[in-house]
């Protein structure tokens, strides 16, 4: 069997152009897929928004939640100065 250089050429092209084509698909599938998280927690993080009294019942304990008291370091203004910068 005896291919020409032309003939060759057309199948090099289709090869590249499918590879391409193929490509695109994958990137515009993964791009949608992406686009679709994106929406899911947008939409997440409205609901929990608008269901924010859900926090209310946490109000009194992180009233007296002091960080610097559960690690230990309240009386510690170097470390407290660490942590802050």
């Amino acid at each position: 069997m005896n291919i020409s250089i032309s003939e060759k050429e057309k199948t090099n092209e289709n090869i590249g152009e499918d590879s391409m084509a193929n490509f695109l698909e994958k990137f515009q599938s993964h791009n949608n897929g992406v686009r679709q998280e994106m929406i899911d927690k947008e939409h997440a993080l409205k609901d929990f928004l608008i269901d924010i009294d859900c926090l209310k019942k946490l109000d009194d304990w992180t009233d007296d939640f002091n960080l610097f008291d559960v690690l230990r370091i309240t009386n510690m203004e170097i470390r407290h100065s660490n942590i802050l910068a």
